[in-house]
């Protein structure tokens, strides 16, 4: 979440985010009530139609995928994540954790966004040489280009996490007609 302030008063923009109780006691939101002039709520998905994992368990599943391809650093296989947003530090920081390997990032720009985390901050995770991890922050169409690494036997496993794509396929528990016309409640 960003909470703006200026001339323009207090500005809270939530972004694309997954509510759970424990936001009740942020201090940007605790030390604001009744003092914010606008707020951007982000509602993709709003309805109770999604049912979605919690973020633990969504990093978990991730870290377990890894797992079933990666089984030692010396395995001819790159992991490639597309996580170059703010929003999925958290899974960049678990992999490091897990698999005790920098993530290849070729933007200096976006590894200094991600070292703006503070929990990443100073943690030395990232890294600009290719050749050193299996581990790359990627697009799809950088998939498409086989990095140096790469051998005619070699693998790869491309992750995208993202709502989006779990909402697509349908996932939400309840039937969706009953909630394509009704507002969300608070």
């Amino acid at each position: 979440m960003f909470l703006f302030e200026g001339s323009f008063g207090k500005y809270l923009h939530t972004g694309d985010f997954r509510y759970h109780t424990s936001m009740q006691s942020f201090p940007p939101l605790l030390n604001n009530i009744g003092q914010i002039d606008t707020l951007f709520l982000d509602t993709t998905f709003c309805s109770p139609f999604w049912v979605f994992p919690s973020k633990k368990q969504s990093i978990q599943q991730i870290l377990t995928l890894i797992h079933n391809v990666y089984k030692t650093p010396n395995d001819d296989v790159i992991i490639y994540l597309e996580c170059g947003i703010l929003g999925q530090e958290e899974i960049l920081y678990r992999i490091n954790l897990e698999f005790n390997s920098k993530i290849y990032i070729s933007s200096k720009n976006k590894r200094q966004m991600f070292n703006c985390v503070p929990y990443i901050n100073n943690q030395d995770i990232f890294t600009s040489d290719k050749t050193s991890t299996r581990f790359w922050i990627a697009k799809k169409t950088d998939v498409n280009h086989p990095p140096v690494l790469h051998t005619k036997n070699s693998k790869y496993l491309y992750i995208k996490p993202s709502t989006q794509w779990f909402g697509i396929q349908g996932n939400g528990t309840r039937d969706l007609k009953d909630y394509c016309d009704k507002p969300c409640k608070s």
